[in-house]
């Protein structure tokens, strides 16, 4: 049996390009993390910076505490709050929308990609740092570098190109209303179907309201009594599987003031027909509405069962209620 051994040159070939593989891999790797620079500071965060859905998303709180604002966490809420001097930003894991109050004035937006939480540290994208801090950020694609410079200040703008436009930010809500949404360029590319939601202030939670896949046409809602409150109405797009693309929100104070009419017969009116089609026309949602009707002359009273709103309901007068009456629905 022959006994084959590996020349030595090549052993020693092997081995040098091995250490090199090993030393030259973590600096390749350096060379693809992104780095954060904030006033001229190099800033190293535990967790890396990275990229999502091509967005950049950085860490929070390191940049925020070196920008000299609180940072602090809900763990019950799954929420982050973070202060400077009158500026309060509330954030919510995995939500897009985001709370912003300068001097008392509070005022939400919606963000392309939700917080998320990497490393036990949550990431955003780093244009909701200078939305909330109000500070210049540059981002060098070349470098893989985030630039953050405190000392020129930068206004909140706006993630995406549309508007709630049917509807003004503090607008009282007061009975049925129309929704559209303003598109100032382009209608966000992919996207098949518009949602109008009303969330609540506190907890960023609610139902979908009103919307379809005719993007482009105004929408109506009817509120429900049990929408009283301080609200959030949001409008969002979405493409065929569901996917959000773009959307508006402002903040609403919806308090009703109920009116109901009476469709299908008239104060006065003589009834001479052995049917009277009756139907309501109602402001705001209701399960159900009930008519009643009173002959004054003999004291009868008809109280009908509940009817749907959107459903008529016929009043068959007999002979015993031949003289006055008076009708009225209920709701």
């Amino acid at each position: 049996m022959r006994i084959k051994y590996i020349k030595w040159p090549i052993l020693i070939l092997l081995l040098i390009l091995i250490a090199l593989v090993q030393y030259s891999a973590p600096d390749a790797y350096a060379e693809d993390l992104i780095k954060i620079v904030i006033d001229g500071k190099r800033i190293k965060p535990d967790v890396d910076p990275y990229i999502s859905n091509d967005r950049t998303l950085v860490p929070i709180r390191v940049i925020a505490e070196e920008l000299d604002s609180v940072v602090e966490w809900d763990n019950d809420n799954r929420a982050v709050h973070i202060s400077k001097e009158d500026i309060h930003i509330l954030l919510r894991i995995d939500s897009y929308l985001v709370e912003y109050t300068n001097d008392n004035e509070t005022s939400y937006t919606i963000i392309d990609v939700t917080p998320q939480i990497t490393g036990d540290r949550t990431f955003v994208p780093i244009r909701l740092i200078s939305n909330a801090l109000g500070v210049k950020i540059e981002w060098d694609n070349d470098k893989r570098t985030v630039y953050i410079d405190s000392s020129e200040s930068s206004e909140v703008t706006k993630f995406f190109d549309v508007e709630i436009s049917s509807v003004k930010p503090g607008q009282t809500i007061t009975g049925t209303t129309e929704l559209y949404t303003k598109i100032n360029n382009e209608i966000p590319k992919g996207a098949k179907e518009i949602k109008y939601l009303l969330l609540d202030r506190d907890t960023a939670k609610g139902f979908v309201i009103a919307g379809g896949s005719n993007i482009n046409t105004p929408y109506e809602w009817v509120p429900a009594m049990e929408d009283n409150g301080q609200k959030v109405l949001v409008s969002a797009f979405y493409d065929a599987q569901g996917n959000f693309l773009a959307g508006d929100s402002i903040p609403v104070t919806v308090k009703i003031n109920p009116q109901i009419e009476l469709k299908g017969i008239r104060e006065g009116q003589l009834i001479t027909t052995h049917s009277v089609p009756l139907s309501t026309k109602l402001n705001f949602s209701a399960s159900y509405v009930k008519y009643e009707m009173i002959n004054p002359d003999n004291g009868a009273v008809y109280l009908s069962p509940g009817v749907d709103p959107e459903q008529s309901f016929t009043m068959i007068p007999v002979m015993e209620d031949n003289g006055n009456m008076s009708v009225r629905v209920i709701a």
